[in-house]
């Protein structure tokens, strides 16, 4: 039963577990997902790959995400010892998961080219396929691009959807046909549930480094788009709060930004060298000055330079680029250097100050300053300030940063009156945008592509999408829905039972 005097309910778990909908979960320390996960954003040293059996691999196309039945990448494009190879490949935990799983006598896997795992624990060079054919394995744990723990902390499996269907899903009509009332008490409990989850990481976390560095952090990995989480939390290590009180310590007020700034980019390796042909005198002057700030620091942060080619743009508008964010992040903890930012912000939180514009103020400083005007390293210079943090990611540090690692706070500190706060200000926050995680879900189970007015408004069926609110709490509820149903591959549709959730709730 849900614990006396809570507001966020946990009532679905109790619901998802008693239904049997989702097996439990595996003892393994990390998920075939993650392997997967993993290996599609290629997150393994690929200069030096080598297989089990000592020969070089070329990594030319991970391959597509295989929604169906068969092995896990299909179209995949790789080259051993220089010969090009095309076809499928499964990813695995362990290697014994080939046998284990039965793949060797399935000719559903009879196209595969490469057997990766992220560990071995066979000692066999090679496993065989149902016509006693020869694949060779690649282990992947000696060649990830980051220690493993930080991989598991920055990547979220539930990010990377089933690929996206033409069609509804097969419980699409049973839905479409269930009681409006049932399906939001459904999105809210589901919804709560999704906050807990990220409370208990925010509390492991606050027990081994202190409440204050597990909420910075969480701003940090907060910061970051996929595939950029890992290198934004890893920054974060390098780069403590206890670092940046000791550097701030010893700048004047006038160059604590530029101090801050200079640290994190000599750091993060994202410090050019020298100004570049086409740099302006604005660019090079400042560039100049970071320069000789970093050249000053402490000799121990040289031994923690980050490799630079890990902070790749992927496909993110210019204004999102990781030296904005960086940038952004040192105007905040430049300004409150001298206070505990877990109590800064729990204090605006009691005060119910924590409203978007408030943060807003936070995140972005007032005064002029490069980034504000710049998207690259010596870029032409805007004609309007661009906000270093938008408003769309200040949402997403709030509900995935802030309000979790409060109410993980509040929780160990049985403070009724700041969870009710917590749970007044996230049951009030709008979403932060459609990615292809709601799109597919509420496309797949609600018939439609995403949550928004015009959903709200569909006119065949304006009784059907009344439950769903353009919130906050319903976007992480679809992601928690994903996680134990559509994206669960030890679920799937053929043996989902959600609908049965909808029949019991009352």
């Amino acid at each position: 039963m849900e614990e006396e005097g809570h507001c966020f309910s946990d009532r679905y778990y109790h619901l998802r577990d008693e239904a049997l909908l989702v097996r439990e979960k595996t003892p393994e320390r990390v998920s075939e997902r993650l392997v997967r996960c993993i290996w599609l954003d290629q997150l393994i040293k690929k200069n030096r790959l080598k297989t089990l059996d000592g020969r070089r691999i070329k990594v030319i196309s991970p391959g597509w995400w295989n929604t169906g039945e068969g092995a896990d990448f299909r179209q995949a494009e790789i080259e051993i010892e220089g010969k090009r190879l095309k076809g499928e490949i499964e990813a695995h935990v362990y290697t014994s998961d080939w046998k284990g799983h039965g793949h060797h006598r399935d000719p559903r896997y009879g196209k595969v080219i490469l057997h990766i795992a992220l560990w071995d624990n066979r000692n066999k060079k090679f496993i065989r396929d149902i016509k006693d054919r020869v694949i060779p394995q690649l282990i992947l744990s000696p060649y990830l691009s980051n220690d493993l723990e930080i991989l598991k902390e920055s990547i979220s499996p539930e990010k990377y959807p089933l690929a996206s269907s033409a069609d509804f899903g097969p419980c699409y009509p049973e839905i479409k046909e269930a009681d409006p009332g049932k399906i939001t008490q459904f999105l809210n409990l589901a919804g709560d549930a999704r906050i807990l989850e990220k409370a208990e990481y925010f509390r492991r976390r606050a027990d081994r480094v202190g409440w204050e560095e597990s909420l910075y952090g969480g701003i940090m990995i907060g910061l970051g788009y996929k595939g950029l989480k890992g290198e934004f939390l890893e920054l974060a290590q390098r780069v403590t709060i206890k670092d940046i009180r000791g550097i701030l310590q010893k700048a004047t007020v006038k160059e604590k930004v530029k101090s801050l700034q200079a640290l994190f980019f000599g750091v993060s390796g994202l410090l050019p060298e020298v100004p570049q042909k086409g740099y302006d005198r604005e660019s090079t002057r400042y560039l100049q000055k970071l320069r000789k700030l970093w050249e000053r620091m402490p000799k121990r942060f040289q031994t923690r330079v980050m490799e630079p080619q890990g902070w790749r743009s992927l496909q993110m508008r210019p204004a999102n680029l990781p030296s904005r964010r960086i940038a952004g992040v040192s105007h905040l903890l430049a300004s409150y250097s001298n206070r505990n930012i877990f109590n800064l912000f729990k204090k605006a939180i009691i005060n119910q100050k924590i409203l978007l514009q408030y943060l807003l103020r936070v995140f972005n400083p007032e005064e002029e300053n490069y980034w504000s005007y710049r998207y690259t390293w010596g870029g032409r210079r805007k004609k309007r300030p661009v906000r270093l943090i938008g408003k769309e990611r200040v949402v997403i540090i709030l509900v995935n940063a802030l309000i979790p690692a409060m109410l993980a706070y509040a929780r160990k500190k049985e403070d009724r009156g700041l969870e009710e706060i917590l749970h007044r200000i996230y049951t009030s926050q709008p979403s932060s945008g459609n990615d292809r995680v709601t799109k597919f879900v509420t496309h797949h189970l609600f018939g439609k592509k995403k949550i928004n007015k015009e959903a709200l408004r569909f006119a065949q069926e304006p009784f059907f999408f009344t439950p769903f609110k353009n919130s906050a709490r319903h976007q992480q509820a679809l992601y928690q829905i994903f996680n134990d149903y559509c994206g669960n591959e030890k679920v799937g549709c053929t043996h989902c039972n959600l609908t049965a959730i909808l029949h019991s709730l009352t």
